[in-house]
């Protein structure tokens, strides 16, 4: 496991952002002022160095290393301020392909020179590795979640009540409805609030309130028949 750890480890590992076979290096006049530097204002066919230029990246440290193309002989180094970049390397105002670098030789020494690059798309790619590089840094340096990805469970919250407390519970749909008063015992109970129903008509026949009794088929006869007539 310790040697698998020392692998993944690149901490100490030398790495080689980016090479551009050719850069111009060239002696800077006086800073112009606040505005920046202008490449028109350098004698671009008078320039002191022409060679290789590589972004060396280790661990958080990031130079751009000016070589011989030939023999690799170091001619100025520029170590990148990753909290500051443009300290380091900065654009000119009026070109995309022209930088100022602060050069180091190590011993508390610098020095500010312009470098060019005659491809446009060098100087793209070359200023696109510095902010790779810065931001990957900047990433790496902020916390880290703890083991597992997730965050740290919530605290337990107690809901339970406490001496002396209560609850009250609010029913949608039941706010400003009236209770209904409760039935008197002599209404019938639970089925006081109920009307009785109406009285049934009094019956034909007088004001006894009974029926005549049909009279049967004899007695229809009987009755037909005069008196003192013959059957």
């Amino acid at each position: 496991q310790n040697a698998m750890e020392d692998i993944l480890d690149l901490g100490d590992v030398e790495r080689t952002l980016m090479v551009v076979r050719e850069a111009l290096v060239y002696k800077l006049p006086p800073r112009p002022g606040a505005a920046g530097y202008r490449c028109q204002d350098w004698p671009k066919e008078n320039f002191i160095f022409s060679g290789r230029c590589r972004l060396i990246a280790t661990g958080p440290n990031c130079v751009v290393r000016l070589e011989d193309a030939n023999t690799g002989e170091l001619f100025a180094q520029c170590p990148v301020n990753n909290d500051n970049p443009e300290a380091s390397v900065e654009p000119v105002v009026d070109s995309s392909r022209y930088f100022v670098i602060r050069v180091d030789d190590g011993q508390g020494h610098h020095a500010y020179l312009g470098m060019g690059f005659r491809e446009r798309s060098d100087a793209f790619e070359f200023n696109v590795a510095i902010q790779d590089h810065v931001n990957h840094t900047k990433a790496g340096s902020a916390p880290q979640p703890q083991s597992g990805g997730s965050a740290p469970p919530a605290p337990m919250m107690d809901f339970s009540l406490k001496e002396g407390e209560k609850i009250t519970v609010n029913i949608g749909g039941m706010a400003g409805r009236k209770e209904r008063p409760a039935a008197s015992a002599g209404a019938g109970g639970g089925l006081g609030s109920i009307p009785p129903p109406p009285a049934l008509a009094a019956p034909p026949g007088g004001p006894g309130g009974r029926r005549r009794p049909v009279p049967s088929v004899q007695q229809q006869q009987q009755s037909q028949a005069a008196p003192g007539s013959l059957i």
